[in-house]
């Protein structure tokens, strides 16, 4: 029985009106109605009173009656054992449905980290070019592809190249008809055959970090029999931009010259970058060097070597957890110089004669196995 309830009994059983027990305690009738509907509590003085008034203990007003004193007290109301029915069965449900919640919540972060896991072992065989923006100028009647991709398989190292595969969507196509992709670099072009499979004229091809860094022109051809039409897919692109990781010297050290002896002091700089996929939903760091050296040259002759300690930078690239951005990249690709290599230089160098040029030639070896190599005179 609850407190409202009980104040409403022991009321009753001291045959008192609300009038009468609200005169006894100089309060309004409407304040005992509130203490025994429930909509109101009486304070701590309040319930002194009535335990007086009673003339029960007020551990006894508080606490539930005895069953020998009411013996109703014990028979559970109907409204209130349904209610307690209803919470027993909405608090089974509720605990389900979380027991169900939290196994379909560990199924699938389980999926999920299962697929993120082969997003990131596989990310870095797949990396997409796609059409550029003044590709929507050229008439829609003078294309011959509906869609066309540049994809970046992977490095072959032992050649020291970059494998891509492209793939263009042809709008037609009619019998004995055949295609080919065409890259122009400069005033030279080669010739890429390509395979209609599943609709889709697809090819591969082999570019050096040399090609990589110049501006390349692609077309798609497509021939039958003896007539051919020709689609510009690419112009002025240079996709080693996206790939290569881009390295910059900031300053060299001191030279002084006498004779015959070129003395080195100082310390070389170097601004070391990194290349970054930013196209899928997590961005990923795909290239960086992992080794170096220095030489001092003179023509084809090496005078010195030194190697460059690039375990600090490693470290910092690997540890990166911010990927960069740039608004301004329509490839998707970010880059960053996030680290500068100091290298301390002290040397003497026999030069007998200065028929040829003394040069600084920095050789990079990145994560793919390219080799990427800067050169920068000793004038003295």
């Amino acid at each position: 029985m609850r407190l409202y309830e009980k104040l409403q009994q022991l009321r009753k059983e001291h045959h008192l009106s609300q009038e009468q027990l609200a005169d006894l305690m100089k309060v309004s009738r409407q304040t005992i109605s509130k203490w025994e509907n429930g909509t109101a509590v009486p304070s701590t003085e309040r319930l002194h009173e009535l335990a007086s008034i009673y003339h029960i203990p007020l551990s006894e007003l508080l606490s539930e009656p005895k069953t020998s004193t009411v013996p109703t007290a014990s028979v559970p109301n109907e409204k209130e054992s349904s209610n307690n029915r209803f919470r027993e069965k909405d608090s089974l449900l509720i605990w389900k449905g979380t027991v169900i919640f939290l196994t379909f919540l560990v199924i699938g972060l389980c999926f999920y980290g299962y697929y993120l896991n082969k997003k990131i072992s596989s990310i870095n065989v797949n990396y997409h070019y796609l059409p550029p923006d003044n590709a929507d100028s050229i008439p829609e009647e003078q294309t011959l592809s509906s869609d066309y991709t540049f994809i970046f398989q992977h490095a072959v190292s032992d050649s020291n190249q970059f494998l891509f595969q492209m793939s263009a969507v042809p709008k037609t196509y009619k019998e004995q008809d055949t295609g080919e992709f065409i890259l122009t670099i400069g005033s030279e072009s080669r010739t890429f055959p390509a395979e209609l499979i599943d609709g889709v004229y697809r090819s591969e091809c082999a570019l050096s970090p040399d090609e990589l860094s110049q501006e390349q022109t692609w077309f798609l051809k497509i021939s039958n029999n003896g007539s051919f039409q020709t689609q510009k897919l690419y112009e002025d692109q240079k996709f080693g931009e996206e790939i290569l990781p881009q390295h910059e010297i900031i300053s060299t050290p001191e030279v002084s010259f006498k004779n015959n002896t070129l003395t080195l002091k100082g310390e070389l700089t170097i601004s070391i970058g990194a290349a970054f996929d930013t196209t899928s939903s997590l961005p990923v760091l795909i290239n960086y060097p992992v080794t170096g050296i220095v030489r001092i040259r003179q023509g084809e002759k090496t005078l010195a070597e030194l190697p460059l300690d690039l375990s600090d930078t490693v470290q910092a690239f690997q540890q990166i957890d911010q990927i960069p951005t740039d608004e301004d990249a329509e490839s998707g690709y970010a880059y960053t110089d996030c680290s500068y290599l100091n290298t301390p230089i002290d040397l003497e160098l026999r030069i007998p004669n200065r028929t040829e040029n003394v040069f600084y030639e920095i050789e990079f070896t990145d994560t793919c196995g390219i080799k990427n190599t800067l050169k920068s005179a000793i004038s003295f």
